[in-house]
């Protein structure tokens, strides 16, 4: 599935995500593991599941 496809599902599973930040991510999965680490100050085993997960079932 491409990045264009995802953003949407990202805005949707997640919430509030702004266009420049998911340009920014660009279907990187690390920087959406540390985007997501800075939003919701977690610990980096958590963001790193969900997004995980998330692609997961998006892929």
């Amino acid at each position: 599935m491409n990045w264009n496809h995802l953003k949407g599902k990202v805005k949707q599973h997640w919430g509030d995500w702004m266009d420049d930040e998911l340009v920014i991510i660009n279907g990187k999965r690390a920087q959406l593991i540390g985007k997501l680490q800075k939003r919701h100050i977690m610990l980096k085993q958590k963001p790193r599941k969900m997004t995980n997960d998330f692609y997961d079932r998006n892929e």
